[in-house]
């Protein structure tokens, strides 16, 4: 193929290379120098792509179109030897790596190329970073799934990321500061694991606009008293009555929050507690919240987060505020275990 291939003007090879599904496109520029340099000039564009980060294994995934799933185009596999017969060097960069290459799956539609490595270090992913880049053209931002590990440190910056999800061992403060100066301009981080530290003023968690940690425990309390974004989700938080006041009370006469959409926090079922209504509302100009002017059962769909919220504002503790500088109103639900605030247009 890659010889019948080269013999076509290029034009043709570029309406050929086109034509391809993305694996097939990749593995063609891996069979030669020509077919590597064809694949370039025809300057395929990918809509989105999300990297998946794990500590032995490199996934990218594509999605051509809004509301589609993600689909693995490419799997990088670390391996503790190759098989002699299939093994060939695959230039990357100014280096070559011994390689094993085959396309996986059962279908067209579920085809993905298995990249076998005996070592995933910095070097080949830097390399192969910069191979994949000058492959193919983003139109959009970049998500990127990492599993957090000690050496995460050897992942490579990777272009344009908008949102990051986190999930792996407990992370330092330290770590995650380390980890989110390669990517200081983040619209959305989402962290499954804990949060061990101390949170402070200089710390780069609060520069995201989006934050979702879904073992949020302390350090989301303490992350939320001081969030300067616009939508937070805290999971599994201990959540303190008089901050929770604190935060109100500074939303309402502008000391504070004033980027603030959304606030969703939910205690940990098994601590055995509940919010204390009273606390948080304490002596605040709050009136009831009034079913004429908003619906009492809301369907919030937080784009950011990409999950769906059913949030009741009705009974004895679902309150409206308003803000004195412009007269916007924020609804605020604080009962059983949750604590939600959602500021209205």
């Amino acid at each position: 193929m890659p010889l019948k291939f080269l013999s076509f003007p290029f034009l043709v090879q570029e309406n050929i290379l086109k034509n391809m599904e993305l694996v097939e496109f990749f593995i063609m520029s891996t069979c030669s120098k020509r077919t590597k340099q064809s694949a370039i000039l025809a300057r395929i564009e990918v809509p989105k792509i999300r990297h998946v980060v794990k500590e032995n294994e490199h996934s990218i995934m594509i999605r051509r179109e809004e509301g589609e799933k993600f689909k693995t185009i490419i799997k990088i596999l670390e391996v503790s030897r190759l098989r002699l017969s299939r093994m060939w060097r695959m230039s990357i960069g100014n280096s070559e790596f011994p390689t094993e290459i085959s396309v996986q799956g059962n279908s067209s539609n579920a085809e993905y190329c298995l990249l076998k490595v005996t070592q995933i270090d910095e070097t080949f992913l830097v390399g192969f970073s910069l191979y994949f880049n000058t492959l193919f053209r983003l139109k959009e931002s970049t998500k990127l799934k990492l599993e957090f590990i000690k050496s995460a440190v050897r992942t490579p910056m990777f272009e344009n990321v908008n949102e990051v999800s986190l999930s792996g061992e407990t992370l330092t403060m330290d770590d995650l500061d380390s980890f989110l100066t390669l990517y200081p301009n983040l619209d959305v981080l989402k962290i499954k694991q804990s949060i061990d530290g101390e949170l402070n003023e200089t710390s780069r968690i609060l520069v995201v606009k989006n934050v979702c940690l879904s073992n949020a425990g302390p350090f989301g309390m303490n992350l939320l008293t001081k969030f300067t974004g616009q939508n937070i989700y805290l999971n599994k938080v201990d959540l303190v009555e008089a901050d929770l006041n604190e935060i109100i009370r500074k939303w309402i006469n502008s000391e504070g929050y004033q980027n603030l959409v959304s606030v969703h926090a939910l205690m940990d079922i098994h601590s055995g507690r509940r919010i204390q209504t009273d606390q948080v509302f304490d002596q605040l100009p709050i009136e009831r919240f009034n079913p004429t002017e908003r619906q009492e059962h809301v369907r919030y769909t937080t784009r950011v987060f990409r999950f769906t919220l059913d949030i009741g504002f009705h009974g004895d503790n679902c309150y409206d505020v308003i803000r004195k500088s412009d007269g916007k109103k924020a609804s605020i639900r604080a009962d059983f275990r949750f604590f939600r605030m959602v500021i209205w247009n």
